[in-house]
């Protein structure tokens, strides 16, 4: 059973600059403002990318180039309650498709990839189940999965392990949890997160050691809390409870990315997800966090805009779901870490009849899959 968020009280974190020109708001049918931006080509192929808990609109990838190179449109935008969308009483997970389809609308986007990065992965799955016709492929980043998973919070690390009990337990424990973060991160955001980066992996140690990446996480931490904690408080407890959605009826192509050595969604959580979703092409990195969206940003975005996807997408992938799974090495080649899938065993020959003139055979050999992608 979910609980109600109070809405007595909000609390605000630190005074932000006036909203960004490019920051852009659509009126959705039940009156709530949702806001969004947009990166990369305003002409290019369309990918709803959907921040972590918290985060905003602000969420993207440093090197905007990639995205230029590849000819992708990067929509941004604010879920419920986070940045400058409106806040949603207890809404469900099952819920957000519908906000996406009328910001999709809006924008002209018949077909579109979506993304999701930790908390915005159950996101992504969300609109795999409700709007697959919608859809051209779908990625999950460093993704959260039901706590129920096996092990799902076994290395998580013990400050989120906390938060996420507590969350279940009481919306009042989540909401003060909340609370707390944010009056440390107001009080001093550089300190937060050096706090933040103790609980990381090494390879996020280094990536927030950069002041170039820390100014943009605070920014983006920042702007989750511009209206108070409402938002990250109810999808904490979201989050918390069994999800309200079935990971073994998702029909479409979907691509996973998880780092092994990730303390915020631990890898268990995404062999989870691999294993429950029938068309899931998966890959692993023995090296990494948290921080597989910074160092892999192109091949994923080069999977979500491919040069052409089939209108029949999802058709076909009903009829033929698989399953591929990669656990790469460090710093190695994408395309040939992936290596061939399995072969298919040799089909078994018939003995000649006896009335039969003998004739030459054929011989038949096992072959690999075609598909190179190291996704």
């Amino acid at each position: 059973m979910l609980y109600r968020i109070s809405r007595m009280n909000p609390m605000k974190t630190p005074t932000l600059d006036s909203p960004p020109a490019d920051c852009k708001q659509i009126r959705l049918q039940d009156n709530r403002l949702l806001a969004y931006a947009e990166y990369g080509d305003p002409q290019g192929k369309p990918v709803v990318l959907f921040h972590g808990t918290p985060g905003s609109r602000l969420f993207h990838h440093p090197d905007e180039s990639v995205a230029l190179s590849l000819g992708a449109r990067i929509i941004v935008p604010d879920r419920p309650g986070f940045g400058l969308s409106d806040f949603k009483a207890r809404r469900t997970l099952m819920e957000w498709p519908d906000d996406v389809l009328q910001l999709a609308d809006a924008l002209n986007m018949d077909r579109f990839a979506v993304a999701g990065m930790s908390g915005g992965g159950p996101y992504v799955i969300a609109c795999a189940l409700r709007i697959p016709h919608r859809l051209t492929r779908a990625a999950l980043i460093s993704s959260m999965a039901p706590l129920s998973a096996p092990a799902a919070m076994e290395g998580m690390a013990w400050r989120n392990r906390l938060l996420f009990n507590l969350s279940r337990n009481s919306q009042m424990f989540a909401r003060l949890s909340w609370w707390i973060m944010s009056a440390a991160f107001r009080q001093n955001p550089q300190r937060f997160f050096r706090f933040e980066a103790g609980l990381s992996s090494q390879s996020e140690r280094q990536l927030m050691s950069r002041p170039d990446i820390e100014s943009r996480l605070i920014r983006d931490y920042a702007e989750a809390f511009r209206t108070g904690i409402d938002g990250v408080a109810w999808e904490t407890i979201l989050l918390a409870h069994p999800w309200d959605l079935r990971l073994e009826d998702i029909a479409i192509e979907t691509h996973l990315w998880h780092g092994e050595q990730d303390a915020r969604a631990p890898v268990a959580m995404g062999r989870y997800l691999a294993s429950a979703i029938p068309n899931c092409r998966a890959t692993f990195l023995p090296a990494e966090g948290h921080d597989v969206f910074y160092h892999h940003w192109r091949e994923i975005l080069s999977v979500l805009t491919p040069p052409e996807v089939s209108k029949d997408t999802v058709t076909e992938t009903q009829k033929k779901p698989r399953r591929r799974v990669t656990r790469r090495a460090s710093g190695s080649d994408p395309e040939a870490a992936s290596g061939p899938a399995e072969p298919r065993q040799p089909r078994r020959q018939s003995k000649p009849r006896s009335e039969r003139p003998a004739r030459t055979r054929k011989q038949l050999t096992a072959v690999g899959s075609t598909d190179g992608s190291g996704s």
